[in-house]
């Protein structure tokens, strides 16, 4: 192991050392479905005391569109007095998981990278792409609207997958069957 990566449990010390940082936490909804992003804003404050010249910060969350460019970026630039592209680089890189098969996914699926500058966007491909078989580079706002437009397809999938299952049941038809045919 080259020891480049690392876990600790004094991650601000760390996050000094760090050149590439990556902000994954939860965005719970609301009762009103509004989506909670005090984790990623807390998240923020703690890698902004950190932040510094040449850093890769990269938001892999699942977040709303604009988030980025009204939120993240904003926010960074007021911790720590440093700009975007001049200064540090920051990307937004939706996770795709697959629970059971995480490490597997993560090296072969293709990986959206969306900078929030082009400079950012190459500096983060480059650092994916010794990763992952695939990188497709675009900007950070459609990478969100991508990630939330995956997360809406599975869904209507599950929805129909369950409703087709309800109508084989109720109509004593073999549901698997039904999908090979339609396939």
């Amino acid at each position: 192991m080259a020891g480049r990566l690392k876990a600790s449990l004094n991650f601000q010390v760390e996050l000094c050392k760090a050149d590439v940082v990556i902000v994954s936490v939860q965005t719970p909804i609301y009762k009103n479905k509004r989506p909670n992003l005090s984790f990623l804003k807390k998240a923020l404050e703690d890698v902004g005391r950190s932040c510094h010249d040449g850093m890769l910060i990269v938001v892999s969350s699942t977040i709303p569109p604009g988030t980025m460019a009204n939120l993240v970026k904003l926010r960074l630039e007021t911790l720590t007095d440093l700009r975007v592209e001049s200064d540090f680089y920051l990307a937004y890189v939706p996770e795709r998981i697959v629970p059971g098969k995480a490490l597997q996914k993560f090296v072969e699926s293709s990986r959206l990278v969306g900078g929030i500058e082009p400079n950012s966007t190459k500096i983060a491909a480059k650092l994916f792409r010794t990763i992952c078989k695939t990188v497709i580079e675009t900007d950070a706002i459609t990478a969100e609207i991508a990630k939330l437009a995956e997360n809406t397809l599975r869904d209507v999938n599950i929805a129909f997958a369950n409703q087709l299952a309800l109508i084989c049941e109720q109509r004593e038809v073999d549901a698997t069957e039904v999908v090979e045919l339609t396939l």
